[in-house]
């Protein structure tokens, strides 16, 4: 489900980052909320596991490497109850 450096989406609605790690219960859970959801495709997919870039970039978002970490609308959802949340209002 990581795309790496998948684009943003074309239709002018707000994306979202999330930070995650490809085995981390919390963050499979999250990744497939956001696909249950059908927001998928608004979500950039940044494995800080694989791509240091996205972990320093994680870092230099929050001061901090937590995951998973929704980036979104300027501010971090940390952790799969805060992301689950925010992600539900959405829906």
């Amino acid at each position: 489900m990581d795309k790496g450096h998948n684009s943003v989406p074309q239709n002018g609605q707000p994306s979202f980052e999330l930070f995650h790690v490809l085995t981390d219960p919390d963050c499979i859970a999250v990744r497939k909320l956001i696909v249950e959801l059908n927001l998928h495709e608004r979500v950039k997919f940044r494995n800080v596991d694989i791509y240091d870039e996205h972990c320093q970039a994680l870092l230099k978002l929050t001061g901090e490497v937590r995951i998973p970490c929704l980036w979104a609308q300027g501010k971090a959802f940390i952790g799969r109850e805060a992301i689950s949340d925010f992600l539900k209002k959405l829906g």
